[in-house]
């Protein structure tokens, strides 16, 4: 995926497959973010929760 607006250095982690029926999930916070380039995939079964607005940016504001 194409990020043009974070540092090289936490926008390198190289190329992922990632398997059916999974996830690759980025903190928002990627210094500090344990995610998939830490724990690999993430199995779409072990997601219990749901977006339910978007907040920001503040122009893009609506329910889902």
């Amino acid at each position: 995926m194409a990020e043009p607006y974070t540092q090289p250095s936490i926008n390198d982690f190289g190329p992922v497959k990632v398997p059916k029926d999974h996830v690759f999930v980025l903190g928002d916070n990627r210094l500090e973010s344990a995610d998939s380039r830490e724990f690999g995939p993430i199995p779409i079964r072990s997601i219990i929760g749901r977006a339910d607005v978007i907040v920001y940016p503040l122009n893009h504001l609506k329910w889902l």
